[in-house]
C-alpha cells in the first residue's frame, strides 16, 4: 500500500478490515483459507489504505442527517468498496481476475448470506460483486442501470457519498411507495434503516 502498515492475522476476524486511524490491516486467520481469497481480502483492504479518508464514516461530505443511520452507512460501505476496488484493479491490473474469481468463490460459499435464488432482489450487490452476477440480477428499470453506471464511474470519496445518498433516498422513496398503509400483516414497517 506504498507505506508501512501494521498487519494483524486474527482468528477472531469474520472478514478482512482496515482501520484507517491506526493504519492496521486485519486479515482473518482462518484454517485453510484459499490463497485467492487471501489475495482478494488483502487487495481490497489495501484499496482502503490507499484511498479511503482516515476520517471515513465521519467525513464532512456525509450529510449530518445520515450519519449513524445503519441503512445509509451500509450503502456508503458498498459504494466506497466499489470505488476503491476499481482503483486498486487499475493500479494493480493483475488483480482483476483475482477479484472476479475470488468473489465468485465467496458468493458460491454463501459468504454474502444470499444464494442465486435470493440475489434478484439485491441489485445493489452488483456494485460489490461485478458484472458476472448479471444473469442472477435482472434490472427492474433504467434507474437501477443508472445507479450501476454511476458506481462504475466513482473516483472520489465524495462521489461515493453522493451516490450512497441518492441510493438511500431512492430506496426510502420506494419503501414509502410500497407501504400503502393497509397494515395487512398487522405489523409496522421497521423504518428507514431496515
Amino acid at each position: 500500500a506504498n507505506e508501512n502498515l501494521d498487519v494483524v492475522h486474527s482468528p477472531a476476524a469474520h472478514t478482512a478490515m482496515f482501520q484507517p486511524k491506526t493504519r492496521t490491516l486485519v486479515l482473518p486467520a482462518w484454517s485453510g483459507i484459499p490463497k485467492l481469497i487471501y489475495v482478494l481480502f488483502s487487495a481490497h483492504e489495501i484499496g482502503h489504505a490507499l484511498w479511503t479518508p482516515a476520517n471515513g464514516f465521519d467525513h464532512p461530505s456525509i450529510p449530518s442527517a445520515y450519519k449513524g443511520k445503519d441503512g445509509f452507512m451500509s450503502l456508503l460501505n458498498v459504494t466506497e468498496d466499489a470505488r476503491i476496488e476499481k482503483r486498486v484493479k487499475r493500479k494493480y491490473s493483475g488483480l482483476r481476475n483475482d477479484f472476479i474469481d475470488g468473489y465468485k468463490k465467496l458468493f458460491n460459499a454463501g459468504f454474502f448470506g444470499v444464494d442465486a435464488a435470493d440475489i434478484s432482489g439485491l441489485n445493489v450487490i452488483r456494485m460489490k460483486l461485478g458484472s458476472w452476477v448479471d444473469s442472477y440480477t435482472p434490472f427492474h428499470d433504467d434507474i437501477e442501470r443508472d445507479f450501476l453506471d454511476r458506481a462504475h464511474g466513482l473516483e472520489s470519496f465524495t462521489d461515493a457519498v453522493t451516490l450512497a445518498v441518492d441510493l438511500y433516498e431512492h430506496m426510502s422513496n420506494d419503501d414509502a411507495n410500497d407501504d400503502d398503509g393497509s397494515g395487512t400483516d398487522g405489523e409496522q414497517e421497521q423504518g428507514d434503516d431496515s
